[in-house]
């Protein structure tokens, strides 16, 4: 940002809108960076087991996020379609998309953040066989929102049943991987504050 300034008011200064240059005066800001703490393997085992007892429709989230070590908009962003689990023993999950909270609304880019982004990721059997159970799981999620559609209609809560119907139709119809309580894009604050920190 600096380097820009000092361009910027160069131009200016050339062009008489001001007197002096102040950014060449400026001294760089120190950059310090930041150390990253790794989860060791026991540490891995202990969040993956919690996942599983506590939040399992986001375990295979965390598996796919230990296994792979990808970015969290690229996991909130894999799609049905960019991934291959037929073969546990072959799995991949081709990087396509990215999906970004922006002004608190899931938006998501057909690019990941740098071009070495877009990869193919080899996945291990037991995070191929965690994608398998979850993709079993919403569609059992979707059963049940049906059911209980059915239910609230026979109780006379014809609003409930068409809340219940839509989340149904979400469940089944996403094409997002991991999604939210109601079937919608995944929103980092939420998943943050609700999931991620308490586990």
């Amino acid at each position: 940002a600096l380097i820009v300034l000092r361009q910027a008011l160069a131009n200016a200064k050339r062009l008489g809108l001001v007197d002096h240059n102040v950014a060449i005066d400026a001294d760089r800001p120190s950059h310090t960076s930041r150390t990253i703490e790794h989860h060791d393997a026991d540490e891995v085992g202990r969040v993956l087991a919690k996942a599983a007892e506590t939040v399992p429709e986001f375990a295979a989230l965390f598996e796919t996020a230990y296994d792979t070590g990808a970015r969290q908009g690229e996991i909130f962003g894999m799609q049905t379609d960019d991934l291959d689990v037929r073969d546990v023993k072959a799995a991949t999950w081709t990087v396509r998309h990215n999906l970004l909270e922006v002004a608190g609304d899931p938006e998501l880019t057909d690019a990941p953040k740098t071009q070495a982004g877009h990869r193919v990721i080899a996945l291990s059997e037991r995070c191929a066989r965690a994608l398998r159970r979850h993709h079993a799981h919403r569609a059992q999620r979707a059963l049940d929102e049906r059911v209980r559609a059915m239910r609230c209609e026979q109780k006379g809560d014809l609003e409930a049943a068409r809340r219940a119907r839509e989340n149904a139709d979400r469940f089944a119809s996403s094409p997002f991987v991991f999604v939210d309580c109601d079937g919608k894009p995944l929103r980092k604050s939420n998943f943050l504050r609700r999931v991620h920190d308490p586990l």
